[in-house]
């Protein structure tokens, strides 16, 4: 049925909905559990092992564990090497404004891996990034934070 006029068209899908509310939720309930069904079928038959070689592949393969490897893969501060506290960290600060320039978080990556010999980046843990960026003043949100309480922005 074509419409010319978009309100009559809007009214009759609305109608139509509203007519059709259960049948949906019901159809949309049974495809779940058919898409379930198929998730835990095609799960068993994957078997273990290569589920796991899988899960291994991904984590050697990321684009974050491959920028940690080509940074030195250890904490240029303090030696820690455990791969789950390991951050990329921008030497000069500004790393937040820098990530926020890209479209997403892939794009950035994929920026830091093509210029990881540039001298830009190293590798932090958590605690000594976190000390840095005290040490620095590097925390921007709090100095934000400190004007907009200034300026009577703040609640």
């Amino acid at each position: 049925m074509a419409y010319k006029d978009l309100d009559k068209k809007r009214e009759y899908h609305k109608k139509w909905y509203h007519e059709n509310k259960d049948r949906l939720r019901e159809l949309q309930i049974q495809n779940r559990a058919r898409t379930n069904e198929l998730s835990r079928q095609r799960r068993q038959e994957q078997g273990d092992e290569e589920r796991a070689y899988e899960a291994e592949w991904r984590a050697k393969n990321s684009l974050h564990v491959r920028i940690i490897r080509a940074l030195g893969e250890k904490c240029v501060r303090c030696g820690f090497d455990n791969i789950l506290a390991l951050q990329i960290d921008h030497v000069n600060g500004g790393g937040t404004q820098h990530r926020k320039s890209f479209a997403n978080n892939t794009a950035y990556l994929k920026y830091v891996l093509e210029h990881a010999d540039s001298g830009e980046y190293q590798i932090l843990c958590s605690n000594c990034n976190w000390i840095k960026r005290h040490m620095n003043n590097e925390m921007f949100w709090i100095a934000q934070r400190e004007e907009k309480r200034k300026n009577g922005e703040w609640h």
